[in-house]
């Protein structure tokens, strides 16, 4: 597989050192590519690793070896146009930046039909880097396809690049096509990466009276029978950075007990804390063991659940928060005794384990009524619109499966307020295919409202998928514990001045094909959205009273609602569904009552004026 020839050149730089290497990735066994759990493929509607590991169909021409990589790609529809297989990320081909000395990257291909077989590469913090295109000029024969990298060796986007996605047929097609890569060559610095961090992480800011600290320099721990109970590991105490350790070598599962009159009664808590640091990137597992209420080990009540983190990223600190609520299969957390780490194999230096309490994790009100009228908007979801989309996942195949995804939550117990919700993202991949792409050249912003307990930074990207691929990609530092509404420029987009990497610009937006989400902290941030649409205007600038302000019954209505305020109310105007206004009532007082005798049942919109602002609330008629 990954067969590197080093030359002497070392080059410093700021990230430590990188060596001059070259990659001829090949397939033969025994190789890093050979190892199926290095790649896998998406959106070609068969599942992953399909094909994969083959034997060379024809070793007599320019190709004499004997394994080679096969993807069979399905009909468009079901599969996609852009279907295709890729590397972990980050993976056994580590981390690494293109250099000037070597400007191409080679491939060849054997394939049944004519078609553009597309590169990409992939970095770990702002996506992708390029998307190069060549297409084979004969068919059932290997051939050598060379793609010029030198316009990308200045992109900002040349950084901490570990993975390689391929496209090997992309075209619309009728049937499935039989397509064969092999020898990927291409030269670039192989960034080092460290064994051991050379910085504590982060200090925690937890209360300490909120906090059951198991192993922090940040608290008084409270007694455990041991770190390293049960297991293969060996477990040594380190000090980095003036921070006290624990660090495993050889982590296939060790167990830390607290048993007897060292267990734990965390029902009380709702998080699980757990700073790790590693130099590969070997899935992570955490599971909790509690053994009820007679607490003995295989007493008849004992409940436990593991929950695993895939490939995280190595030589970097890592921050989890897992929701207790997240171990679905533990039926109390009132008598743990066991927490264990699952590696596999591999080094880890773990800090900061610790069970604590934290404000609302999850939003008790809905999301701000939009304002724009039905037909400003081209809507995905929200329940103030029509939905005009035809969105076929919310969470695509290529998304990491570590997150999960649940639709329609109520989040204030009531009909329209749901939103939808990511629990553990890294990424979300949001798909509407022709013939149900969006064409927003009419539109003017896209919109989105996002409540998150515990997201530092919130990014949303778009792509266009009309004529090649364009994406731009918006970040930005939200608020916890609130909904936040997004009203997005469409130019800001591409503008290479408000983009996370200035190489990718959406410089065509008439078909929108996907919507992808992401954030930090990376693989451990939760979110719910609501209200994803595009429009040709921005949402009012309502102001936000408090909720305690407003008290509305009965919601839902047959008859009338009455609507009572602490503020001098001067006016309630009342929308359908369509943007269209069924009523105006002047008030000057603290109280109304609506009569809704008049109208069909549904969804209703009240804008209600006070001191020359205005806010919104729902009204359902049944």
């Amino acid at each position: 597989m990954k067969k590197i020839t080093l030359t002497l050149i070392l080059l410093v730089v700021s990230l430590g050192y990188a060596q001059q290497t070259t990659y001829n990735i090949t397939f033969e066994p025994g190789s890093d590519g050979s190892d199926p759990n290095e790649w896998s493929t998406f959106e070609n509607a068969d599942g992953d690793n399909a094909d994969l590991m083959v034997a060379n169909p024809a070793t007599s021409g320019i190709n004499t070896s004997a394994t080679a990589l096969q993807m069979t790609t399905n009909p468009v529809p079901p599969s996609q146009t852009f279907a295709g297989f890729q590397t972990r990320q980050p993976g056994v081909f580590g981390t690494w930046v293109l250099d000037a000395s070597t400007t191409t990257l080679t491939l060849m291909v054997y394939k049944e039909e004519i078609s553009e077989t597309r590169v990409s590469f992939i970095n770990a913090t702002q996506g992708t880097v390029f998307q190069l295109s060549q297409s084979n000029t004969s068919v059932n024969t290997w051939e050598t396809l060379t793609y010029d990298l030198s316009p990308f060796i200045t992109n900002a986007g040349n950084v901490n690049i570990n993975r390689i996605v391929i496209f090997p047929d992309w075209q619309t097609r009728a049937s499935a096509n039989v397509n064969l890569i092999d020898n990927i060559v291409f030269s670039a610095n192989a960034i080092a990466v460290a064994t051991a961090p050379s910085d504590a992480p982060s200090v925690p800011t937890e209360n300490a009276a909120d906090v059951i600290s198991i192993f922090s320099d940040a608290y008084t721990d409270v007694a455990v029978d041991g770190f390293n109970q049960f297991g293969g590991s060996t477990l040594t105490d380190e000090t980095i950075a003036g921070n006290n350790l624990k660090k495993y070598v050889n982590l296939d599962f060790t167990g830390i007990e607290f048993t007897g009159a060292n267990i734990i009664d965390a029902s009380t808590k709702n998080f699980l804390h757990i700073d790790l640091w590693s130099p590969d990137a070997n899935n992570f597992g955490v599971k909790l063991v509690d053994f009820g209420a007679n607490q003995t080990f295989q007493g008849g009540d004992d409940s436990e659940f593991e929950i695993t983190f895939t490939a995280p990223a190595a030589g970097q600190w890592i921050s989890y928060d897992i929701p207790l609520s997240n171990f679905t299969g533990l039926t109390s957390t009132s008598n743990l005794a066991q927490l264990i780490f699952i590696k596999g194999s591999g080094t880890a230096f773990i800090d900061n384990i610790y069970f604590y309490s934290a404000a609302a994790v999850e939003p008790n009100v809905a999301a701000p009524v939009p304002s724009p009228l039905q037909s400003q908007v081209i809507n995905m979801y929200s329940n103030s619109y029509t939905t005009n989309v035809n969105v076929s996942s919310w969470k695509s195949d290529w998304s990491p499966k570590t997150t999960t995804y649940s639709d329609n939550i109520q989040v204030d117990g009531t009909a329209g307020s749901e939103a939808k919700r990511y629990t553990d993202a890294d990424f979300v991949g949001v798909e509407f295919y022709a013939p149900n792409a969006v064409d927003a050249t009419a539109m003017n912003f896209f919109h989105v409202d996002v409540w998150s307990p515990n997201a530092t930074v919130f990014r949303v990207k778009l792509v266009d998928l009309d004529a090649g691929t364009v994406e731009g990609e918006i970040a930005y530092n939200i608020a916890q514990g609130e909904w936040v509404t997004l009203d997005i420029p469409l130019d800001d987009f591409a503008d290479a001045t408000r983009v996370t990497n200035a190489a990718n610009l959406l410089t065509s937006r008439n078909s929108i094909q996907q919507l992808i989400f992401s954030g930090q902290p990376t693989g451990t941030f939760d979110f719910y959205i609501d209200n994803v649409y595009f429009s040709s205007v921005a949402s009012l600038g309502l102001n936000k009273f408090e909720v305690g302000n407003f008290k509305v019954y009965p919601n839902p209505s047959q008859n009338s609602w009455n609507i009572n305020s602490t503020t001098l109310m001067e006016s309630v105007s009342l929308y359908n569904v369509l943007g269209k206004q069924v009523l105006n009532l002047p008030i000057n007082g603290l109280t109304a009552k609506i009569d809704n005798n008049s109208l069909i049942p549904g969804l209703y919109f009240a804008i209600i004026k006070m001191n020359g602002k205005m806010t919104t609330i729902k009204l359902l008629k049944n």
